[in-house]
């Protein structure tokens, strides 16, 4: 074999070997490619929860006690009851309050009455509540002066009625306040308190009569009635200092 066969043979082959590997990727190349499809994720929107209804709240009201008020008839009219009335203002005897008085209600509401008119005007005729139980009348006074102490006078009640006649302290400090050793002047008597808790906006009745102590009435244990007779009442501490004064006028 000559040397140009030689190189002959080989260019064969190398031309060959190019065009089998070129059939080979052309044939690979046309084979389809399958790819798996992924599924989308659904998206499921979550439910809103129910908005709660929200209890209805209702706060305390004050009440000024007019003319002809009675106790049961002022909690008839608020919608509550009674004794959660005389609990909250420590009333013992539901026939003693008096016009002017402030009476905190409990979880009431003030009425709110819409009056219809029809045409021609006729003017509403008013309603009046019969007085189930006399009330008493308590002495008129100017509006006290009230100390840092918080305590003051607020009244006198039924001055010269033997076991009704009475004295009423209030009390709008911010704390409870302990009357131990405090002292009340009628003129050239006194009073001393015992151990008592008066708490905030809280009410005591001091009776000039004989009786028993209870954590919202006390009792002075005279024999007899002196308050139509005293001109001035004053209150001390137990430091003796004056925080109230009180001019008692007699019917």
């Amino acid at each position: 074999m000559t040397r140009r066969q030689a190189i002959f043979i080989i260019c064969v082959n190398a031309f060959l070997s190019l065009l089998i590997s070129l059939v080979v990727v052309l044939t690979l190349g046309r084979r389809p490619v399958y790819v798996q499809a992924v599924p989308t994720p659904t998206m499921h929107s979550l439910p809103t929860p129910a908005a709660s209804p929200q209890p209805q709240v209702t706060r305390p009201v004050t009440y000024i006690v007019k003319e002809g008020d009675t106790l049961s008839a002022i909690a008839e009219k608020f919608g509550v009851s009674l004794e959660d009335i005389m609990r909250i203002n420590a009333i013992s005897n539901p026939d003693l309050i008096y016009p002017g008085q402030e009476l905190i209600i409990p979880g009431g509401e003030l009425p709110q009455p819409t009056p219809t008119f029809t045409l021609p005007f006729q003017p509403p005729t008013p309603a009046f509540t019969p007085i189930a139980t006399p009330l008493p009348t308590p002495t008129p006074v100017p509006s006290p002066v009230v100390s840092k102490e918080g305590v003051y006078i607020e009244a006198v009640v039924s001055p010269g009625e033997e076991g009704k006649e009475a004295i009423i302290i209030r009390s709008v400090a911010e704390k409870v306040k302990n009357l131990a050793g405090w002292r009340l002047s009628a003129d050239n008597l006194s009073y001393v308190f015992p151990d008592f808790l008066l708490w905030p906006q809280g009410v005591v009745t001091l009776y000039t009569g004989p009786g028993k102590n209870t954590p919202a009435e006390l009792y002075w244990g005279l024999d007899k009635p002196i308050l139509h007779q005293v001109k001035t009442l004053t209150l001390y501490n137990r430091e003796g200092q004056a925080v109230s004064s009180y001019q008692v006028r007699s019917p």
